[in-house]
Protein backbone atom coordinates (compact mmCIF):
# COMPACT_ATOMS: atom_id res chain seq x y z
CA UNK A 1 0.00 0.00 0.00
CA UNK A 2 2.96 2.31 0.64
CA UNK A 3 4.05 1.87 -2.98
CA UNK A 4 0.53 2.80 -4.16
CA UNK A 5 0.62 5.95 -2.04
CA UNK A 6 4.02 6.82 -3.52
CA UNK A 7 2.57 6.48 -7.02
CA UNK A 8 -0.26 8.83 -6.06
CA UNK A 9 2.26 11.33 -4.68
CA UNK A 10 4.21 11.23 -7.94
CA UNK A 11 1.03 11.57 -10.01
CA UNK A 12 -0.10 14.65 -8.06
CA UNK A 13 3.38 16.14 -8.32
CA UNK A 14 3.33 15.69 -12.11
CA UNK A 15 -0.20 17.11 -12.36
CA UNK A 16 0.58 20.29 -10.44
CA UNK A 17 3.87 20.68 -12.29
CA UNK A 18 1.99 20.53 -15.60
CA UNK A 19 -0.60 23.05 -14.38
CA UNK A 20 2.11 25.41 -13.18
CA UNK A 21 3.60 25.63 -16.65
CA UNK A 22 0.22 25.78 -18.42
CA UNK A 23 1.89 24.78 -21.66
CA UNK A 24 -0.92 22.46 -22.68
CA UNK A 25 -3.54 25.22 -22.10
CA UNK A 26 -1.79 27.92 -24.13
CA UNK A 27 -3.99 27.42 -27.19
CA UNK A 28 -7.23 27.78 -25.24
CA UNK A 29 -7.79 31.38 -24.16
CA UNK A 30 -10.91 30.62 -22.14
CA UNK A 31 -9.19 27.86 -20.19
CA UNK A 32 -6.16 30.06 -19.56
CA UNK A 33 -8.38 32.85 -18.16
CA UNK A 34 -10.25 30.36 -15.99
CA UNK A 35 -7.06 28.92 -14.54
CA UNK A 36 -5.70 32.38 -13.86
CA UNK A 37 -8.91 33.44 -12.11
CA UNK A 38 -8.85 30.25 -10.04
CA UNK A 39 -5.36 31.16 -8.76
CA UNK A 40 -3.76 28.20 -10.50
CA UNK A 41 -0.89 30.49 -11.38
CA UNK A 42 0.12 30.22 -7.72
CA UNK A 43 1.28 26.72 -8.56
CA UNK A 44 4.45 28.38 -9.85
CA UNK A 45 5.28 28.71 -6.18
CA UNK A 46 7.24 25.59 -5.24
CA UNK A 47 5.96 25.61 -1.66
CA UNK A 48 2.35 25.85 -2.77
CA UNK A 49 2.79 23.03 -5.31
CA UNK A 50 4.30 20.65 -2.74
CA UNK A 51 1.77 21.64 -0.09
CA UNK A 52 -1.06 20.67 -2.44
CA UNK A 53 0.74 17.45 -3.41
CA UNK A 54 1.26 16.41 0.20
CA UNK A 55 -2.30 17.40 1.16
CA UNK A 56 -3.94 15.35 -1.59
CA UNK A 57 -1.56 12.44 -0.95
CA UNK A 58 -2.55 12.52 2.74
CA UNK A 59 -6.25 12.61 1.81
CA UNK A 60 -5.71 9.41 -0.16
CA UNK A 61 -4.95 7.70 3.17
CA UNK A 62 -8.22 8.82 4.76
CA UNK A 63 -10.86 6.02 4.82
CA UNK A 64 -13.99 7.02 2.91
CA UNK A 65 -15.61 3.75 1.78
CA UNK A 66 -16.25 1.00 4.34
CA UNK A 67 -12.95 1.76 6.04
CA UNK A 68 -10.96 1.77 2.80
CA UNK A 69 -8.91 4.67 1.46
CA UNK A 70 -7.85 5.36 -2.14
CA UNK A 71 -4.45 3.70 -1.69
CA UNK A 72 -6.03 0.60 -0.15
CA UNK A 73 -8.58 0.34 -2.96
CA UNK A 74 -5.80 0.63 -5.53
CA UNK A 75 -3.93 -2.20 -3.83
CA UNK A 76 -7.10 -4.31 -3.52
CA UNK A 77 -8.07 -3.99 -7.19
CA UNK A 78 -4.71 -3.89 -8.97
CA UNK A 79 -2.20 -5.23 -6.41
CA UNK A 80 1.12 -3.56 -5.59
CA UNK A 81 3.02 -1.77 -8.36
CA UNK A 82 6.02 -3.49 -9.90
CA UNK A 83 9.52 -2.74 -8.66
CA UNK A 84 10.42 -1.09 -11.97
CA UNK A 85 7.30 1.08 -11.80
CA UNK A 86 8.33 2.37 -8.35
CA UNK A 87 11.89 2.98 -9.56
CA UNK A 88 10.68 4.94 -12.60
CA UNK A 89 8.42 7.05 -10.39
CA UNK A 90 11.28 7.53 -7.94
CA UNK A 91 13.49 8.74 -10.80
CA UNK A 92 10.83 11.27 -11.82
CA UNK A 93 10.36 12.51 -8.25
CA UNK A 94 14.14 12.82 -7.79
CA UNK A 95 14.47 14.88 -10.99
CA UNK A 96 11.62 17.14 -9.88
CA UNK A 97 13.06 17.64 -6.39
CA UNK A 98 16.50 18.51 -7.77
CA UNK A 99 14.97 20.99 -10.19
CA UNK A 100 12.70 22.66 -7.62
CA UNK A 101 14.96 22.78 -4.57
CA UNK A 102 18.54 22.52 -5.85
CA UNK A 103 17.98 24.37 -9.14
CA UNK A 104 19.75 21.47 -10.85
CA UNK A 105 18.50 20.05 -14.13
CA UNK A 106 19.35 16.33 -14.26
CA UNK A 107 20.21 15.72 -17.91
CA UNK A 108 18.82 12.18 -17.97
CA UNK A 109 15.52 11.09 -19.47
CA UNK A 110 13.67 7.85 -20.08
CA UNK A 111 13.40 7.45 -23.84
CA UNK A 112 9.96 6.94 -25.45
CA UNK A 113 11.07 3.62 -26.98
CA UNK A 114 11.39 2.20 -23.45
CA UNK A 115 7.68 2.68 -22.80
CA UNK A 116 6.87 1.03 -26.13
CA UNK A 117 8.95 -2.01 -25.13
CA UNK A 118 7.29 -2.12 -21.71
CA UNK A 119 3.88 -1.95 -23.40
CA UNK A 120 4.72 -4.89 -25.69
CA UNK A 121 6.25 -6.88 -22.82
CA UNK A 122 3.17 -6.35 -20.65
CA UNK A 123 0.85 -7.14 -23.56
CA UNK A 124 2.51 -10.53 -24.10
CA UNK A 125 2.30 -11.42 -20.41
CA UNK A 126 -1.27 -10.20 -19.82
CA UNK A 127 -2.69 -11.75 -23.01
CA UNK A 128 -1.10 -15.07 -22.12
CA UNK A 129 -2.43 -14.89 -18.58
CA UNK A 130 -5.94 -14.24 -19.98
CA UNK A 131 -5.57 -17.22 -22.39
CA UNK A 132 -5.87 -14.88 -25.39
CA UNK A 133 -2.61 -16.20 -26.86
CA UNK A 134 -1.48 -19.85 -26.89
CA UNK A 135 1.36 -19.57 -24.34
CA UNK A 136 1.16 -18.26 -20.78
CA UNK A 137 4.55 -17.06 -19.52
CA UNK A 138 3.10 -16.02 -16.18
CA UNK A 139 1.61 -19.22 -14.76
CA UNK A 140 2.42 -22.80 -15.92
CA UNK A 141 -0.64 -24.93 -16.55
CA UNK A 142 -1.46 -28.09 -14.62
CA UNK A 143 -0.11 -30.33 -17.41
CA UNK A 144 3.24 -28.55 -17.35
CA UNK A 145 3.49 -28.87 -13.58
CA UNK A 146 2.98 -32.63 -13.85
CA UNK A 147 6.12 -33.20 -15.94
CA UNK A 148 9.55 -32.09 -14.81
CA UNK A 149 10.88 -31.69 -18.36
CA UNK A 150 7.98 -29.44 -19.33
CA UNK A 151 8.42 -27.40 -16.15
CA UNK A 152 12.12 -26.90 -16.92
CA UNK A 153 11.20 -25.86 -20.47
CA UNK A 154 8.69 -23.38 -19.04
CA UNK A 155 11.30 -21.84 -16.73
CA UNK A 156 13.78 -21.60 -19.60
CA UNK A 157 11.22 -19.87 -21.81
CA UNK A 158 10.47 -17.40 -19.00
CA UNK A 159 14.16 -16.63 -18.56
CA UNK A 160 14.54 -16.25 -22.33
CA UNK A 161 11.69 -13.71 -22.40
CA UNK A 162 13.26 -11.70 -19.57
CA UNK A 163 16.71 -11.82 -21.20
CA UNK A 164 15.30 -10.71 -24.57
CA UNK A 165 13.40 -7.88 -22.88
CA UNK A 166 16.48 -6.64 -20.98
CA UNK A 167 18.63 -6.90 -24.09
CA UNK A 168 16.13 -4.92 -26.19
CA UNK A 169 15.76 -2.37 -23.39
CA UNK A 170 19.52 -1.94 -23.20
CA UNK A 171 19.60 -1.36 -26.95
CA UNK A 172 17.14 1.55 -26.82
CA UNK A 173 17.70 3.08 -23.37
CA UNK A 174 20.60 2.21 -21.10
CA UNK A 175 19.16 4.23 -18.19
CA UNK A 176 15.89 2.29 -18.17
CA UNK A 177 17.81 -0.98 -18.60
CA UNK A 178 19.89 -0.10 -15.52
CA UNK A 179 16.72 0.54 -13.51
CA UNK A 180 15.34 -2.80 -14.73
CA UNK A 181 18.48 -4.56 -13.51
CA UNK A 182 18.19 -2.81 -10.14
CA UNK A 183 14.59 -4.06 -10.00
CA UNK A 184 15.97 -7.61 -9.93
CA UNK A 185 17.93 -6.95 -6.71
CA UNK A 186 15.03 -7.91 -4.34
CA UNK A 187 15.19 -11.46 -5.71
CA UNK A 188 18.70 -11.77 -4.37
CA UNK A 189 17.12 -11.44 -0.91
CA UNK A 190 14.36 -13.96 -1.50
CA UNK A 191 11.51 -11.72 -2.65
CA UNK A 192 8.29 -13.64 -3.28
CA UNK A 193 7.09 -11.49 -6.18
CA UNK A 194 6.88 -13.22 -9.56
CA UNK A 195 9.97 -12.51 -11.63
CA UNK A 196 7.95 -11.47 -14.68
CA UNK A 197 5.87 -8.95 -12.73
CA UNK A 198 9.02 -7.21 -11.51
CA UNK A 199 9.06 -5.15 -14.70
CA UNK A 200 5.37 -4.57 -15.37
CA UNK A 201 2.14 -3.95 -13.49
CA UNK A 202 -1.31 -2.58 -14.30
CA UNK A 203 -0.27 0.97 -13.38
CA UNK A 204 2.85 1.03 -15.56
CA UNK A 205 1.17 -0.81 -18.43
CA UNK A 206 -1.79 1.61 -18.40
CA UNK A 207 0.64 4.53 -18.54
CA UNK A 208 2.55 2.90 -21.42
CA UNK A 209 -0.74 2.29 -23.26
CA UNK A 210 -1.73 5.95 -22.89
CA UNK A 211 1.76 6.99 -24.00
CA UNK A 212 1.67 4.77 -27.09
CA UNK A 213 -1.81 6.04 -28.04
CA UNK A 214 -0.71 9.65 -27.55
CA UNK A 215 2.42 9.18 -29.68
CA UNK A 216 0.35 7.37 -32.30
CA UNK A 217 -2.10 10.26 -32.49
CA UNK A 218 0.77 12.74 -32.84
CA UNK A 219 2.28 10.64 -35.63
CA UNK A 220 -1.03 10.39 -37.51
CA UNK A 221 -1.59 14.13 -37.09
CA UNK A 222 1.89 14.82 -38.46
CA UNK A 223 1.30 12.56 -41.47
CA UNK A 224 -2.02 14.28 -42.19
CA UNK A 225 -0.38 17.70 -42.02
CA UNK A 226 2.34 16.59 -44.43
CA UNK A 227 -0.21 15.17 -46.88
CA UNK A 228 -2.15 18.45 -46.80
CA UNK A 229 1.01 20.48 -47.48
CA UNK A 230 1.88 18.26 -50.43
CA UNK A 231 -1.66 18.64 -51.79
Amino acid sequence: MIACEFLLFGAFLWLFGALSELKFMAKFKFASKFLASANFMRLKSVKFKYALTLLLSALCLVPFYKGFCVATLMYSFFDAPSVLCVLLMGFFVLKTLLKDFANFELNLNIKPASFVLLFVYGLVIFLGNLDLIPYDFYVPNALTQAYTSDLILYELSKCALIFAFLLALYGVDKLCAMLALIALVPFAFGAEQNLLSTFICVYLWAFCLAFVLWQGMKFIKGMLCKSRLKA
